[in-house]
């Protein structure tokens, strides 16, 4: 997700080289984030989309087997997906 970053009011109480980003929860709904100009790095940093890293074919194949059962498999590919996406 890209912020698009503003500059906020004048009379925040946090002083005057503050900016703002909206962002969409809902249809009905925003969040608004506030924070010094130079600290719009690591924010941006925080809300870029990675990339998601799935299960290899090897390990849909351990995951359909493992111990025969659809849990124990579901719950090893579900720790798994963590592992890689963490």
């Amino acid at each position: 997700m890209k912020l698009k970053w503003q500059q906020a009011p004048v009379k925040t109480q946090w002083g005057d080289d503050m900016v703002v980003a909206s962002v969409a929860i809902d249809k009905d709904h925003t969040v608004c984030l506030y924070c010094e100009r130079d600290q719009t790095p690591k924010v941006d940093a925080m809300f870029a989309q990675r990339t998601w890293v799935g299960l290899t074919d090897e390990e849909r194949e351990i995951a359909s087997w493992t111990d025969g059962s659809f849990g124990a498999g579901a719950r090893w590919a579900d720790a798994k997906l963590k592992e890689k996406n963490t």
